[in-house]
């Protein structure tokens, strides 16, 4: 399939064959993208920073499921995540039709929300691990992520190589490389590195993106989402 890719003042729109993949920054807004995409319904989830996985059936009905990670095979059907600093994951699965997004921040890294979305996709859905194909969004990178060492090693703990994913800074603390980390947890699970796809961009440094780290409870939320799209939009 061709990936083509398209810069928009409110984030970046990926397309491959019927699928949508959208990154948004801070100029985007929910309400405006579902104008925008007036034929495709938004499916949203209460993003817990945990490592539970839904079925997104249709839009969005109250009160919100409680997850970090949605999936379907439903058609035109966008799957909503959030993000200031977290990792926003969509896979796409060309051979079966399905798709998901995840929101993973350095909890949902560390308890493998993308592992549980995965087997999930796998269980559920029939997707093979080798036919998925990987985008992940902006975030905060490794020379903006400091942590303490308790927290750094529950995230290196999940993928089997991480001798290249920290420095450690001799103060009790070390620069965690999430990006490199999510991309080997995508590996472990039997997939290709030949099919992620991302940029590295820096949502502290990047004044384009929300940043919670750097703005704190003034930081807004970029939105993103995945769909595949049968409406020819």
């Amino acid at each position: 399939m061709t990936l083509k890719l398209q810069n928009r003042a409110d984030g970046q729109l990926w397309s491959m064959g019927k699928f949508l993949i959208f990154f948004g920054n801070k100029n985007s807004k929910v309400e405006a993208l579902q104008s925008e995409f007036s034929k495709i319904n938004f499916s949203q989830i209460k993003q817990v920073h945990g490592n539970n996985a839904v079925e997104s059936h249709g839009p969005s009905l109250e009160p919100l499921p409680e997850a970090d990670g949605h999936f379907t095979k439903y058609k035109n059907l966008a799957l909503v995540i959030k993000t200031a600093d977290c990792i926003p994951i969509f896979v796409v699965d060309p051979k079966n039709g399905s798709c998901a997004g995840i929101h993973a921040g350095w909890r949902g890294v560390a308890s493998e929300v993308l592992k549980k979305t995965l087997q999930q996709l796998t269980l559920v859905n029939g997707s093979v691990p080798k036919d998925l194909i990987f985008f992940i969004g902006p975030h905060i990178q490794k020379h903006s992520f400091e942590v303490e060492n308790e927290f750094g090693e529950k995230i290196l703990s999940t993928i089997k190589d991480n001798s290249d994913c920290y420095t450690d800074l001799l103060n009790g603390k070390s620069r965690i490389d999430l990006n490199l980390t999510i991309r080997r947890q995508i590996i472990d699970f039997g997939c290709l590195p030949l099919n992620i796809f991302g940029d590295k961009i820096d949502t502290m440094t990047n004044q384009t993106y929300c940043s919670y780290r750097r703005d704190n409870v003034n930081a807004g939320r970029q939105n993103s989402f995945v769909a595949l799209n049968e409406t020819n939009i």
